[in-house]
């Protein structure tokens, strides 16, 4: 979990970030603050957090939003993880299939949509649009 230290650290890099007019007015009662209500996150996503936060955001980091982007920075890490092991598991247990191989960013084997069948007929078919390396097509 974040400590006063971490969390002092973030705070003055959004006062270095966010211009002087947009600063709360007493920044030792805001580290209180931040202290108080963010110090349950973890420093790393607390500081992924912060930084997209002031990224994005028009006038002094809130809270609520600094809170928000932590909780889908962690929510996504779980996701991952528990992805990893699950792909782990299914590998031990002789489960796993990798999925197959696309062509140049298409599978070929998903039948297109008729709408778009159309086009890609009429631009000369499925290996053209697919082949978007930007390479010569000498090299065919």
């Amino acid at each position: 979990m974040a400590n006063e230290r971490e969390i002092g650290a973030l705070l003055k890099m959004a006062a270095a970030v966010v211009s002087r007019p947009l600063q709360p007015p007493d920044l030792a009662e805001t580290l209180k603050a931040w202290v108080l209500l963010l110090s349950d996150i973890e420093p790393a996503t607390l500081q992924q957090a912060v930084a997209k936060v002031l990224q994005t955001a028009e006038y002094w980091p809130q809270i609520p939003a600094i809170r928000e982007d932590a909780a889908r920075l962690s929510y996504q890490a779980e996701m991952r993880q528990m992805a990893e092991a699950t792909k782990r598991a299914m590998i031990r247990s002789g489960d796993w299939k990798d999925p197959p191989q696309l062509e140049a960013g298409v599978n070929l084997a998903t039948p297109l949509n008729p709408g778009v069948q159309a086009i890609v007929t009429r631009l000369s078919g499925r290996k053209q649009i697919a082949d978007t390396s930007g390479g010569n097509e000498d090299d065919e």
